[in-house]
């Protein structure tokens, strides 16, 4: 038995026919197109959130990673007001999270 070795071949890249022209054409006018800022139509039963099944009082945890400076900003925040660091981020957060919810939907 001989072994043969596969060749690698490169071959430069061909032009574009007119057909695949106006498929790269008509693909990149949709994505100009798309409005990404417009509210999406989206039916009530679709939000997560919404499940009977989901309780107000089942915390999940998220880690949340901060540039250094904002860690110690926040920490010094929290020296200084007494409050801890979850809740001062809690207290900013979850409004945060309903206002872009609203934007969206």
């Amino acid at each position: 038995m001989s072994k043969t070795k596969n060749k690698l071949i490169s071959k430069p890249p061909t032009k574009n026919t007119e057909e695949d022209q106006a498929k790269l054409d008509s693909f990149i006018n949709a994505a100009k197109t798309s409005d990404k800022n417009s509210k999406k139509e989206v039916s009530v039963e679709n939000f997560p959130w919404e499940n009977p099944s989901i309780r107000e009082d089942v915390k999940k945890q998220f880690i949340l990673r901060l540039p250094e400076p904002h860690f110690l900003k926040l920490k010094f925040i929290s020296e200084k007001t007494g409050k801890s660091m979850h809740k001062i981020l809690i207290d900013s957060l979850i409004p945060t999270i309903d206002e872009e919810l609203n934007n969206i939907i």
